[in-house]
């Protein structure tokens, strides 16, 4: 892994902050959309936590080489 070398670091991610403030604000304005919006982003959130264990068993791999 070549990011900084410190005990804690924000990860990339499908779903950040930026994202879920969108989508929440697309829920309140069109409520009809609500149980798509939610169902899609749902998915994204697994998608981007499926992505961070992946990567952390990567890196704690690569640590005990």
């Amino acid at each position: 892994w070549s990011g900084p070398r410190k005990s804690f670091a924000y990860l990339w991610g499908v779903a950040e902050g930026f994202e879920t403030i969108v989508v929440f604000t697309a829920m309140a304005l069109f409520p009809a959309w609500f149980a798509w919006l939610a169902w899609g982003f749902a998915a994204l959130c697994l998608v981007s936590g499926a992505a961070r264990i992946v990567h952390g068993y990567l890196v704690t791999r690569e640590l005990e080489r």
